[in-house]
């Protein structure tokens, strides 16, 4: 059986994602799949730490993060599906798995909630 490279693309590294009260929204780069999905496996791994304006103060606010997809890298990219919900509370991490539909270029996406910012660091990693 050949082995199949997992290819890890690093989405963001402590960024703030969002202000108290009013939320927030992160936007990855464009992600070309055309020569790194060869079977379809797709999970963004993530650390959130809390906050309340200051990395480690308070707790973080709840996000859903979802992918969007294009046929061209810069082109319109549009809400192509959801597939996590993460925070709500103290300091985590963890591992989500989806599987996108067929596209070439994508981005993902987390929209933090209005009742606390969040610093979060996320890789996407393909096969």
């Amino acid at each position: 059986m050949a082995l199949k490279k997992i290819t890890t693309i690093p989405l963001c590294k402590s960024r703030l994602i969002g202000t108290q009260g009013t939320g927030g929204t992160f936007l990855s780069d464009p992600i070309d799949l055309r020569d790194i999905s060869a079977v379809g496996n797709f999970t963004m791994s993530y650390g959130i730490a809390s906050t309340n304006g200051t990395v480690g103060a308070g707790s973080s606010g709840s996000s859903v993060w979802e992918y969007l997809g294009c046929s061209v890298y810069d082109g319109t990219y549009v809400a192509a599906g959801t597939f996590a919900t993460i925070g709500a509370g103290a300091t985590e991490s963890g591992f989500v798995s989806f599987t996108p539909v067929t596209i070439p270029f994508m981005k993902i996406k987390g929209v933090v909630g209005t009742s606390n910012p969040m610093v979060a660091t996320a890789e996407l990693n393909v096969r």
